[in-house]
């Protein structure tokens, strides 16, 4: 696979997981719309290879390992002094979180933030779902929804 092969497919499926627009994820990854859109086409020969500073931007805005971005674009040994650096644990750590998507990340730090009785109520739904008796609406049942509405209107107004 070639240098703009692998770091377009790995632009494309940040895009993917970030799941929303080019221009916010461009916005998000520190990086302009036309850089994007460059990135994106495979087939296309880069100017020159994605600088390191843009492929740490890229890693650190959008939660990915930084080694796997700098690979990607043809900058392995900057890869490899990153690793020997901050070692092997830390891009194990890395790679553990690449396997979770960015939205998912995004709703593991709202889920941090928000108080316990919250998250015993999400935590409820959560059983309920999986043991298929949402069907079952009891008075309990509705108030934890309606409290969990509730939060979740107040931190999309607070953020």
């Amino acid at each position: 696979m070639s240098l703009s092969t692998a770091f377009s497919k790995l632009m494309r499926q940040l895009l993917a997981d970030y799941g929303a627009s080019k221009g916010r994820f461009a916005n998000a990854a520190g990086i302009s719309p036309s850089q994007l859109s460059r990135f994106l086409r495979p087939r296309v020969p880069h100017d020159t290879q994605p600088s390191i500073e843009v492929c740490l931007r890229i890693a650190h805005s959008l939660q990915c390992s930084a080694s796997r971005v700098l690979r990607a674009a043809g900058r392995s040994e900057a890869a490899n002094l990153l690793e020997y650096l901050y070692g092997a644990p830390a891009e194990r750590r890395m790679n553990l979180s690449d396997r979770v998507s960015l939205q998912e990340r995004k709703l593991l730090l709202i889920l941090r933030t928000l108080p316990i009785p919250v998250k015993r109520a999400i935590q409820e739904i959560f059983d309920a779902l999986q043991t298929g008796q949402v069907a079952r609406q009891t008075a309990d049942f509705k108030r934890t929804i309606t409290r969990t509405r509730r939060h979740i209107d107040k931190l999309k107004r607070d953020a």
